[in-house]
């Protein structure tokens, strides 16, 4: 998930200084970052290993973009764009709060194509074996001719 309708806001010189978000887009967010919090709670987090993969793996930390999510969603962010009814439309967070929202969303994404290959891994399927180390550079080499 991305934010579609995200917006870069700037002071007059031109220098970003925060996200709009669209609130619907924060809450289609929250529901993915309920997901992820509960992958963490059955110990399924994404934690990159040593050799530069990825695994599935317990964390003991709970998500910070979560929290961020929910502080906008309850009304405790601190700016909020509004109509003229005082309806919130909107919610303008730090660039900070944003890449550790955006971060978390992408861990969830990661998680998911990680299931996926397992899950296809486990079904037999040819396309997601593990291919030998021995095989893997002789045929790069191959490849680049």
């Amino acid at each position: 998930m991305s934010f579609a309708n995200a917006r870069f806001t700037v002071d007059a010189a031109g220098k970003k200084t925060g996200v709009l978000l669209n609130l619907q887009e924060c809450e289609k967010a929250r529901n993915e970052l309920e997901e992820l919090e509960a992958l963490r709670l059955k110990g399924r987090v994404l934690v990159p290993s040593n050799d530069g993969t990825a695994a599935l793996k317990a964390a003991s930390e709970p998500n910070p973009g979560r929290r961020i999510i929910a502080d906008v969603l309850e009304g405790r962010a601190r700016r909020y764009l509004t109509d003229e009814n005082a309806t919130r439309l909107g919610v303008i967070m730090s660039q900070r709060d944003y890449k550790i929202v955006c971060r978390a969303l992408e861990d969830l994404e990661d998680i998911k194509v990680l299931q996926e290959r397992d899950a296809a891994r486990a079904r037999g399927d040819p396309d997601e074996q593990p291919i030998p180390i021995e095989q893997v550079f002789p045929d790069l080499a191959r490849k680049r001719g």
